[in-house]
């Protein structure tokens, strides 16, 4: 049986460059919302941060984490991963 593509979500590591994040004062995922998804695997890593697949617990749909730590990057790459979400 074939699963459709895993979705991605997008958790910033560290503080994101956008004000209009307020509710991630410390750059993390609040808990609470990272207690509705199980972690599968470790999908890869890159230069920025680390892709992982996640299940979210109430339905068993598949999607991938992508956390990235900001502090690695330069205004133009912040910019750029803002316009890919």
């Amino acid at each position: 049986m074939a699963f459709p593509p895993p979705r991605r979500a997008h958790i910033p590591l560290s503080n994101p460059p956008n004000p209009s994040f307020n509710n991630l004062n410390s750059g993390y995922a609040e808990a609470s919302e990272m207690e509705k998804y199980r972690l599968v695997s470790n999908i890869g890593k890159g230069s920025f941060g680390v892709i992982s697949k996640v299940q979210r617990v109430d339905d068993g749909k598949e999607f991938a984490l992508k956390q990235l730590d900001y502090s690695k990057m330069t205004e133009k790459d912040r910019k750029q991963i803002l316009a890919e979400v």
